[in-house]
């Protein structure tokens, strides 16, 4: 009879004093930490990570979980002796101290403090660990001198009390208050938000995990391969909660390590490209050769010259107001906020767009309104008729592009050109800070735009 070979032993995990995890096993190939035991237990492989210590974390709470046994924390020593995400995370236990402690204490602390935090075989949440902290620094400073032996924490002042939970409902609110958009542009954010919230189940930032991002991921590429929406809707539906989360995260003032650990997790997520591929640049002579078609038609003139001249889509033509175009003693230019991004764009208008635009405005005596542009029902002339309209003109000329090619044909005389801001206002696209104001007082910085494009185009 021949003896059978014995499995080789199981290789657990070993906490931060040596001890085995029974249980939790690291894979070498993927660098995933996973259950050690699911094929003979009948079970899932589970995934907890690449994260050592939050690996350990992950697996302890399923551990519970499975068994059924609720975690708890009894004593303040228990609370001050787990290291979880304040250990693990320097960037979150800076967040914790700045509301108590000058920068240069706080990186006198930290060293001091981590060394006196281990992680036990207790299990509880990153976001419970740093609650239950701050709460005991707000209330007994002291006991939390005596614990970690660092005197500076006994004398902490001004402390504040740990803030509650953060809805996903309030981090909207306080973006759509910030930034302000327009009505169309808010119903595009809400919606976005809205799916992002239905996908990942959650209405509560702390309760967000690993395992929402992944979720979340997977509905989107699932959504790509089945092709039911276009690129851009696509974009939106990731990029649009994506900057909600980093607003907040710049611009709130609590929650700051919670939102910065959900943006990590949403980070495998990625938005694509709305287009996809290089921009596609009108020629001179197709762009000259499209004026010749429309010299009976001021109206297609009149948008031809204020595509390329601003660098416009068909929606700005579509939205642009008489009351939008100012006067100075040297030039006239246009101040409009655009829809998507509400930063105030600048543009110079050349000669001949100016003159187009006046014998479109004289030549329509029955337009009453503010539109520049109207159509045969009186009303605006909407972007999907001007874009059909353009499709048709430039069949005649044999020009394969879009009329949403006229900002890449703008951007692209530009780029290099002039100062990267001014090319970032001339788009609507955001600068840092506040200088923007400062182009919209000195409105003349706009006019090297427009005498560069006009060289390279209109120029004889």
């Amino acid at each position: 009879m021949v003896n059978r070979k014995k499995g080789r032993p199981a290789q657990y995990v070993q906490d931060l004093s040596g001890k085995p995890i029974i249980g939790l096993s690291y894979h070498k190939s993927t660098g995933e930490y996973y259950n050690t035991h699911f094929k003979t237990e009948g079970m899932h492989r589970v995934n907890f990570g690449r994260d050592y210590e939050q690996a350990i974390i992950r697996f302890r709470q399923w551990e519970s979980k499975q068994k059924k046994e609720e975690t708890t924390l009894s004593t303040e020593d228990d609370i001050l002796s787990l290291k979880g995400v304040i250990g693990s995370n320097l960037d979150n236990l800076v967040d914790i101290l700045q509301p108590y402690m000058q920068p240069d204490d706080i990186a006198q602390v930290i060293p001091q403090l981590l060394e006196q935090m281990r992680i036990k075989e207790t299990v509880i949440t990153d976001e419970w660990v740093c609650k239950r902290f701050t709460a005991l620094m707000a209330n007994n400073p002291h006991r939390v001198s005596q614990i970690t032996g660092i005197s500076e924490l006994a004398n902490l002042h001004n402390i504040e009390k740990p803030k509650g939970d953060l809805l996903l409902k309030k981090i909207l609110e306080f973006y759509l208050q910030e930034r302000n958009p327009t009505k169309k542009e808010v119903y595009k954010i809400i919606y976005a938000w809205n799916n992002f919230c239905r996908i990942i189940q959650k209405n509560i930032l702390q309760e967000i995990s690993q395992e929402d991002a992944l979720r979340f991921k997977k509905v989107i590429e699932n959504t790509k391969k089945q092709k039911k929406y276009s690129n851009s809707w696509q974009y939106g539906m990731v990029s649009r909660p994506k900057t909600i989360l980093n607003h907040y995260l710049k611009y709130g003032t609590t929650h700051k390590a919670e939102i910065r650990k959900v943006i990590d997790y949403f980070s495998i997520v990625t938005a694509g490209n709305t287009k996809g591929g290089l921009p596609q640049i009108f020629t001179k002579e197709e762009f000259h050769k499209l004026l010749d078609v429309v010299k009976d038609d001021i109206r297609g003139r009149a948008a031809l010259l204020l595509a390329l001249n601003c660098g416009y889509y068909g929606k700005d033509i579509e939205d642009i107001k008489k009351s939008m175009i100012r006067s100075t003693q040297e030039y006239t230019y246009i101040y409009f906020p655009r829809e998507k991004t509400g930063v105030k764009r600048i543009n110079v208008l050349w000669q001949e767009t100016i003159d187009a635009i006046n014998q479109l405005i004289n030549d329509s005596p029955k337009n009453k309104s503010d539109s520049i542009f109207i159509g045969f029902t009186g009303s605006a002339w909407s972007s999907k008729a001007i874009c059909r309209w353009f499709n048709k003109i430039k069949q005649k000329v044999g020009v394969d592009k879009y009329f949403s090619n006229f900002r890449d044909t703008a951007a692209s005389a530009l780029f290099g050109k002039i100062n990267p801001d001014l090319v970032e206002v001339f788009l609507g696209h955001q600068i840092r800070d506040e200088r923007i104001k400062y182009v919209e007082v000195f409105s003349q910085l706009m006019k090297p735009a427009a005498d560069i494009i006009y060289q390279e185009y209109m120029a004889v």
